[in-house]
């Protein structure tokens, strides 16, 4: 005797496609990275601007050394990890790797793209890379250094010995904000 075929429920089917596929390590919902990136950039921007306004640039150097870590560390939850990575580099643990320099390069190649996603490796499935543009407050710590107060000066050196990311110009890529889908 054998056995009746039943139609399988169309959610079943569904659902079991993106199981499989997710366990195949498809990329993630692109939305859903872009979002995380997003509320990151939004909450570390109003930080540094409440930073600007009670104390100037200066003030603002504590909330990127700081607190930029712990909202990227906030964010890092559900199987996604965030981090910033620099075209130069300011603070040593936002070093690009390799593959952050092939991301640069192609957001470099596009200006206008929203995003770069790329296979990750070890424990990274995907990596989105968004773009950092500089805007106009960012130059006041990012742009030429003979514009900086000497007071400004001194807070990076003290905090950042090897500075280097330092004569940007507006619109340049200053780096980007990695959102990677873990295994």
């Amino acid at each position: 005797m054998r056995p009746s075929l039943r139609p399988v429920p169309a959610a079943l089917l569904a659902a079991a496609v993106v199981a499989a596929a997710s366990a195949c390590g498809a990329p993630p919902d692109d939305a859903a990275a872009l979002a995380r990136a997003k509320a990151f950039q939004q909450a570390l921007k109003q930080e540094l601007m409440a930073a600007m306004a009670a104390g100037g640039p200066v003030r603002a150097v504590a909330v990127c050394s700081e607190r930029a870590p712990a909202l990227a560390q906030a964010a890092s939850t559900d199987g996604w990890r965030l981090r910033r990575v620099g075209t130069k580099t300011r603070n040593i643990t936002n070093s690009p790797s390799k593959a952050d320099g092939e991301a640069f390069d192609r957001l470099l190649a596009d200006a206008t793209a929203p995003f770069v996603r790329m296979a990750g490796d070890g424990d990274v499935h995907w990596r989105h890379y968004v773009p950092l543009r500089v805007e106009a407050a960012c130059l006041l710590c990012h742009g030429q250094k003979a514009g900086m107060s000497d007071e400004l000066q001194q807070a990076l050196a003290a905090r950042y010995p090897q500075d280097d990311a330092v004569g940007y110009a507006l619109g340049d890529l200053r780096g980007a904000i990695v959102v990677e889908t873990l295994r």
